[in-house]
């Protein structure tokens, strides 16, 4: 990442945020679906989300383990720490490797760590955990608009394949 700020956008607001305000961290998933929701949920909170291999390269020069998790990197506000960010993300059904994973970006190893929430978990700020509430509502949304649109289709599909098998006479 350049050393330059990056803008975060809010309706009718941009902020400019520097380098130095940011923190990078590192996680592991078992599924893309885990990361799409981890995506949705920090939006605005989390900066440049990208994909990243799930396993660091191996010092006998296999490059990856064999796995089917994946991984995601972004950069945070200072003031959003992995606690903080271990909290939020322990709300989420089964995102428990991510929990457990996260780390650090130069710290990250891909291991887990043995959770205990009352030492690794701390509640972000109200209005953090409102804009994360908010984003999986909007997930939700979105999910379902997309469930409508499936099902929609497959009954057209069915519509037409009855009148296909009716006699024209």
């Amino acid at each position: 990442m350049s050393s330059g700020p990056i803008s975060q956008r809010r309706p009718g607001v941009a902020k400019k945020i520097s380098s130095s305000e940011l923190t990078r961290y590192r996680l592991r998933m078992e599924c893309t679906g885990d990361g799409e929701l981890i995506a949705w949920a920090l939006r605005g909170i989390a900066f440049e989300i990208t994909e990243e291999d799930a396993f660091l390269p191996q010092s006998d020069g296999f490059h990856f383990k064999p796995t089917w998790d994946v991984g995601m990197s972004f950069w945070t506000q200072r003031h959003i720490t992995a606690a903080m960010l271990r909290w939020l993300l322990n709300e989420f059904i089964d995102c428990h490797i991510a929990v457990e994973s996260l780390a650090l970006y130069s710290e990250y190893t891909a291991d887990r760590i043995e959770l205990e929430p009352n030492q690794h978990c701390f509640p972000p700020p109200a209005l953090t955990v409102a804009k994360v509430r908010g984003n999986l509502l909007a997930y939700a949304e979105y999910l379902n608009s997309q469930q409508s649109r499936a099902l929609d289709g497959a009954l057209r599909m069915e519509e037409k394949r009855g009148e296909q098998m009716r006699p024209s006479c």
